[in-house]
Protein backbone atom coordinates (compact mmCIF):
# COMPACT_ATOMS: atom_id res chain seq x y z
CA UNK A 1 0.00 0.00 0.00
CA UNK A 2 2.79 2.46 0.91
CA UNK A 3 4.59 1.67 -2.36
CA UNK A 4 1.46 2.52 -4.35
CA UNK A 5 1.03 5.84 -2.54
CA UNK A 6 4.68 6.70 -3.11
CA UNK A 7 4.46 5.80 -6.80
CA UNK A 8 1.26 7.82 -7.28
CA UNK A 9 2.83 10.79 -5.47
CA UNK A 10 5.89 10.65 -7.72
CA UNK A 11 3.72 10.50 -10.83
CA UNK A 12 1.65 13.48 -9.68
CA UNK A 13 4.82 15.42 -8.83
CA UNK A 14 6.31 14.67 -12.25
CA UNK A 15 3.09 15.75 -13.97
CA UNK A 16 3.06 19.04 -12.05
CA UNK A 17 6.69 19.73 -12.97
CA UNK A 18 5.97 19.02 -16.63
CA UNK A 19 2.93 21.30 -16.61
CA UNK A 20 4.90 24.13 -15.02
CA UNK A 21 7.81 23.68 -17.40
CA UNK A 22 5.49 23.47 -20.39
CA UNK A 23 3.61 26.63 -19.37
CA UNK A 24 6.90 28.50 -18.92
CA UNK A 25 8.17 27.33 -22.30
CA UNK A 26 5.04 28.41 -24.14
CA UNK A 27 4.91 31.71 -22.27
CA UNK A 28 8.51 32.48 -23.27
CA UNK A 29 7.78 31.47 -26.86
CA UNK A 30 4.83 33.91 -26.99
CA UNK A 31 7.00 36.72 -25.63
CA UNK A 32 9.60 36.08 -28.31
CA UNK A 33 7.03 36.17 -31.10
CA UNK A 34 5.54 39.54 -30.16
CA UNK A 35 6.89 41.23 -33.25
CA UNK A 36 5.36 39.30 -36.13
CA UNK A 37 6.64 39.75 -39.64
CA UNK A 38 10.05 41.08 -38.70
CA UNK A 39 13.14 39.82 -40.42
CA UNK A 40 15.16 37.50 -38.22
CA UNK A 41 18.85 36.90 -38.69
CA UNK A 42 19.84 33.26 -38.46
CA UNK A 43 23.14 33.34 -36.66
CA UNK A 44 24.72 32.80 -33.29
CA UNK A 45 24.46 35.20 -30.38
CA UNK A 46 27.81 36.83 -30.99
CA UNK A 47 27.57 37.55 -34.70
CA UNK A 48 25.00 37.86 -37.42
CA UNK A 49 25.65 37.57 -41.11
CA UNK A 50 22.26 38.14 -42.68
CA UNK A 51 21.85 41.56 -44.29
CA UNK A 52 18.39 41.53 -45.78
CA UNK A 53 16.87 44.50 -44.00
CA UNK A 54 16.93 48.18 -44.85
CA UNK A 55 20.06 50.22 -44.23
CA UNK A 56 20.41 52.85 -41.52
CA UNK A 57 23.15 55.28 -40.59
CA UNK A 58 24.04 55.81 -36.95
CA UNK A 59 22.60 59.32 -37.26
CA UNK A 60 19.27 57.92 -38.46
CA UNK A 61 19.15 55.47 -35.55
CA UNK A 62 19.98 58.26 -33.09
CA UNK A 63 16.67 59.93 -34.03
CA UNK A 64 14.84 56.98 -32.46
CA UNK A 65 15.80 57.77 -28.88
CA UNK A 66 12.62 57.73 -26.84
CA UNK A 67 10.42 55.20 -25.06
CA UNK A 68 7.79 55.60 -27.78
CA UNK A 69 10.32 55.13 -30.61
CA UNK A 70 13.39 53.16 -29.55
CA UNK A 71 16.05 51.70 -31.83
CA UNK A 72 19.24 50.04 -30.64
CA UNK A 73 22.42 49.30 -32.60
CA UNK A 74 24.03 45.96 -31.75
CA UNK A 75 26.74 44.31 -33.85
CA UNK A 76 26.05 46.70 -36.76
CA UNK A 77 22.39 45.65 -36.77
CA UNK A 78 19.39 47.83 -35.95
CA UNK A 79 16.63 46.65 -33.64
CA UNK A 80 13.32 48.42 -32.95
CA UNK A 81 12.70 47.44 -29.33
CA UNK A 82 9.90 49.93 -28.67
CA UNK A 83 7.30 47.23 -28.04
CA UNK A 84 9.65 45.31 -25.73
CA UNK A 85 10.68 48.12 -23.38
CA UNK A 86 8.07 47.47 -20.70
CA UNK A 87 8.60 43.70 -20.81
CA UNK A 88 12.33 43.94 -20.11
CA UNK A 89 13.14 41.93 -16.96
CA UNK A 90 15.69 44.54 -15.87
CA UNK A 91 13.11 47.32 -16.08
CA UNK A 92 12.27 49.80 -18.83
CA UNK A 93 14.82 52.40 -17.75
CA UNK A 94 17.70 50.09 -18.75
CA UNK A 95 16.53 50.20 -22.36
CA UNK A 96 15.13 53.75 -22.46
CA UNK A 97 18.46 55.25 -21.36
CA UNK A 98 20.13 53.59 -24.36
CA UNK A 99 17.56 54.26 -27.11
CA UNK A 100 19.18 55.50 -30.30
CA UNK A 101 22.63 54.28 -29.24
CA UNK A 102 25.18 51.60 -30.07
CA UNK A 103 25.02 49.12 -27.19
CA UNK A 104 26.88 46.02 -28.32
CA UNK A 105 29.25 46.00 -25.35
CA UNK A 106 26.54 46.55 -22.75
CA UNK A 107 24.21 43.99 -24.29
CA UNK A 108 26.89 41.32 -24.75
CA UNK A 109 28.24 41.75 -21.23
CA UNK A 110 25.01 41.04 -19.38
CA UNK A 111 22.67 39.02 -21.62
CA UNK A 112 22.30 35.29 -22.11
CA UNK A 113 21.81 33.42 -25.37
CA UNK A 114 18.09 33.49 -24.62
CA UNK A 115 18.15 37.31 -24.70
CA UNK A 116 20.03 37.21 -28.03
CA UNK A 117 17.31 34.95 -29.39
CA UNK A 118 14.61 37.38 -28.26
CA UNK A 119 16.54 40.26 -29.83
CA UNK A 120 16.37 38.61 -33.25
CA UNK A 121 12.63 39.27 -33.31
CA UNK A 122 13.21 43.02 -33.26
CA UNK A 123 15.73 43.18 -36.12
CA UNK A 124 14.81 45.81 -38.73
CA UNK A 125 18.01 46.46 -40.68
CA UNK A 126 21.73 47.06 -40.84
CA UNK A 127 24.07 49.93 -40.07
CA UNK A 128 25.86 51.38 -43.07
CA UNK A 129 28.39 54.14 -43.42
CA UNK A 130 27.35 56.74 -45.95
Amino acid sequence: MLKKITLISLIIFAAIVLVIFGAGFFSAKNTVSLRQGSSQPSASASTTTQTTGPSFTAAEVAKHASASDCYLMINNKVYDVTSYIYQHPGGPSKIISNCGKEVTGIFAAIHSNFAWDILKNYYIGDIVIR
